[in-house]
């Protein structure tokens, strides 16, 4: 190590003894490079830049110029390479609270570059995210170090990127908003003529599997039938009814919640509905009345939260089930709201295990081809496995739900998918 790293570390272990320990103490397994082809240096870590290389200075007063007019304290997503840190301690009167997330990047950080004027200032307190999970306000990011966080930050990197991205994800959702109205118009007949998902509500049921399409799928429906045969139910997302009904696997309940018309009649085929007629079909009015019209056994209408279905649920009163975006919501809260105490998961990966899609047999089912930039969660081997930002946010919704139920045990059939918190595993 050089000169310059014992003397930044001496300035972090006299502020921040436990923080210097740790960096210290750090075995850094990335490809760590200084870059310095360009006006000024930076640091990529696995390709990573974790600045520009080009004015560093007016980046960082971009990013601090989003803040609120003098405020008391600011909160820093990432320490980077200390300049927006530094832009702050020079304009603002405030106590700055750094979050670190990559020990590698901050490690990294005071190895190569002079920070003793940053770390020293008194203003300045810096902590390891180390299982953060609320953001607090007002705060500033540094985006690099959210790509390359480690570990034990994800949850706190994911609500971050959430709350980033939430004016994107509300763009989206007004792109199809005129048509979930004209699919609700148009589904009047199914509904009025339809059971109300309520009366499933507090069946007694001890045992429930929740069956996703995630890769994992394929390896969990030995064990899948096995719960069946057991007495417990099935509960199957509709991407995830072909694989199971493949393997001699009649579910129970089918969820289904996509608007979209021609990808779900790749789900309802001939050959998969014509074994459906002792399985029941949970369906929300959005849902293209094509593919509620296949159905050929007993069909449940159910609403969520959401504002578009408040005139209809006005006219038609029917039960709610709790979605954010994933069927795989409401395919949990249904077997818990019909007083599943142990609930079963299988195919739930949000991510991509062996960078496959979906389970083998999925319609959705190909080859995920890896660049290197994707986004990244843990699984329940402690490794990580490659994600997209949509599959992370549903994770996190899940997660947030399940620590509502504490009254039911969550067990994951797999480890290859991604780690859900407060979920255990059957081995």
């Amino acid at each position: 190590m050089s000169e310059l790293y014992w003397q930044n570390l001496a300035t972090v272990e006299q502020r921040w003894p436990q923080l210097a320990s740790q960096i210290d103490a750090y075995v850094d397994n990335n490809t760590v490079v200084l870059i310095d082809d360009g006006p000024e240096q930076t640091i990529a870590i696995n390709d990573i830049h974790l600045t520009s290389c080009y004015n560093r200075k007016s980046e960082a007063h971009l990013q601090a110029a989003q803040l609120p007019i003098n405020p008391d304290l600011i909160h820093v997503y990432g320490f980077g390479l200390g300049d927006l840190i530094k832009q702050l301690l020079q304009h603002h009167q405030a106590k700055i609270y750094c979050h670190i997330f990559s020990l590698s990047a901050f490690k990294a950080a005071i190895l190569l570059f002079d920070l003793q004027d940053i770390l020293g200032n008194s203003d300045l307190e810096l902590n390891y995210a180390v299982d953060e999970t609320q953001i607090k306000t007002p705060y500033l990011v540094s985006p690099a170090e959210l790509v390359v966080a480690d570990n034990e930050c994800l949850r706190l990197r994911d609500e971050i990127q959430l709350a980033l991205a939430d004016s994107y994800m509300s763009e989206q959702i007004d792109k199809v908003v005129d048509t979930w109205k004209q699919q609700i118009t148009g589904n009047k007949h199914n509904i009025k003529n339809s059971l109300d998902v309520a009366e499933l509500n507090e069946q007694g049921m001890d045992d429930a599997v929740v069956v996703g399409a995630g890769p994992s799928l394929t390896r969990s429906l030995p064990r899948l039938s096995e719960l069946q045969n057991s007495g417990a139910y099935i509960y199957a997302v509709d991407a995830a009814i072909s694989p199971l009904v493949d393997f001699g696997i009649i579910p129970d309940y089918v969820i289904t919640l996509d608007h979209k018309r021609d990808p779900l009649m790749k789900f309802y085929a001939d050959h998969i509905v014509s074994k459906m007629g002792t399985s029941s079909l949970v369906y929300f009015p959005v849902v293209h009345k094509d593919i509620i019209g296949r159905w050929p056994g007993s069909k449940y209408c159910a609403y969520t939260q959401n504002p578009i279905y408040d005139v209809i649920k006005q006219e038609i009163p029917r039960g709610e089930l709790f979605a954010s975006g994933s069927v795989y919501h409401p395919a949990v809260d249904l077997a818990v709201k019909m007083g599943s105490r142990r609930v079963y998961l299988a195919g739930a990966d949000f991510s991509f295990p062996n960078n496959e899609s979906h389970a083998s047999g999925s319609y959705y089912q190909k080859k995920i081809e890896i660049s290197g930039h994707e986004k990244y969660l843990e699984n329940g081997y402690d490794k990580r496995v490659p994600s997209i930002q949509s599959l992370v946010m549903y994770l996190r919704d899940l997660e947030k739900y399940i620590a509502l139920h504490s009254e039911v045990e969550f067990i994951n059939l797999s480890r290859d998918g991604a780690k859900i918190d407060r979920v255990f595993y059957e081995d």
